[in-house]
């Protein structure tokens, strides 16, 4: 009997040192691998909600590099991370996380992506992607094998391309260069495939007032989606447009293999100062254009006159649900099936 006491007592002694150390190493072990490519711009700062929080006083220990020469540090202990996945990367294990802080009085979000060892060293990090109150900022597309990276500040809009190389063992080397983007053919030419236009865990949006005066950094939706082209406003009041840019808002897969790209389209008139609108591309599986509608629209001229089309989009049942609404008309509702839909 009391030989078999002691064996309880051994085995609860192990399973509880195994229990510690599934608590310590948790940042490798029970974040989900992630499907590639990973969006990083304002959308993804905005809903933290979306990733797993975690602290920095849980985590300190995995931002120190293995002979201490570089340290990833906070000054307040209760400072929050937020992990939005990890993945494979030769023989490292890469996690994108972000952090909120405040740099003389800035509120400043950065975003992380730090390269480990298979037995849990950190051997680089680099930031990727930062938002902060003033015009300048930096957002990204992780790839397998390269980053795109889209610099903004007040005065420009430059775009980086970094891609693979070697990793220098010894010197613990960012796996990345730093080449400019009309440098090289790739990127002057980039265009996704149809299983490679990033995808958010993201579940519902709001397209009202808010969200058109609110100015986001977002990437460009030729990064994002196999058709560029997404005009849908032909016209508004007298005016010529001036010019338009497109942007990337969120992708999800929908069923017989199809995809469905919301995206955001920002114009120029001479008499308005704001004229946008929201909308859709859905791809055949094949990556050929099956449809493209509007589904929000807003504006606003040089004396404040102002006019809307909002919209909600969430996803209800396995099914994502547009619901889009000008004021005094009946609400109008498109459904479509998610492929593979799970609540979990």
């Amino acid at each position: 009997m009391e030989t078999k006491k002691k064996y309880l007592l051994c085995l609860f002694i192990v399973l509880n040192c195994f229990s510690q150390h599934k608590t310590v190493n948790y940042f490798f072990e029970e974040v989900p691998i992630s499907k590639l490519p990973i969006v990083l711009d304002g959308i993804s700062f905005e809903n933290l909600d979306a990733y797993q929080e975690v602290f920095y006083e849980n985590i300190k220990n995995f931002l120190i590099s293995k002979n201490e020469d570089f340290v990833i540090k906070m000054g307040n202990p209760n400072s929050k991370f937020y992990v939005i996945g990890k993945y494979e990367f030769y023989d490292k294990i890469a996690v994108v996380m972000l952090t909120k802080s405040e740099q003389n009085g800035n509120n400043l979000t950065n975003c992380f992506l730090l390269m480990y060892d298979k037995d849990g060293g950190l051997s680089s990090y680099r930031t990727v992607a930062w938002i902060g109150n003033e015009a300048e900022s930096k957002t990204a597309l992780i790839n397998s094998n390269n980053i795109l990276e889209f610099e903004n500040s007040l005065d420009k809009d430059n775009t980086r391309y970094l891609t693979y190389y070697s990793l220098n063992m010894e010197k613990n080397y960012f796996p990345f260069s730093d080449d400019k983007c009309n440098e090289i053919e790739a990127c002057v030419n980039y265009r996704p495939s149809i299983d490679s236009i990033p995808e958010r865990k993201i579940k519902k949006y709001i397209f009202d007032k808010s969200f058109f005066r609110t100015e986001k950094k977002l990437i460009p939706l030729k990064y994002c989606s196999t058709d560029s082209i997404s005009q849908i406003l032909s016209s508004i009041g007298n005016e010529n447009k001036l010019s338009m840019k497109n942007y990337f808002l969120d992708s999800k897969k929908i069923e017989d293999g199809k995809k469905i790209v919301f995206f955001l389209n920002k114009f120029k008139y001479k008499n308005y100062k704001n004229v946008s609108e929201v909308g859709y591309q859905v791809f055949n599986k094949n990556g050929s254009l099956n449809k493209r509608e509007q589904i929000a629209q807003y504006y606003t001229t040089k004396d404040e006159t102002e006019s809307i089309i909002s919209s909600n989009v969430f996803i209800e049942k396995g099914n994502i649900r547009i619901e889009t609404q000008e004021k005094g008309s009946e609400k109008k509702v498109h459904l479509y099936k998610l492929d593979g839909y799970s609540e979990m």
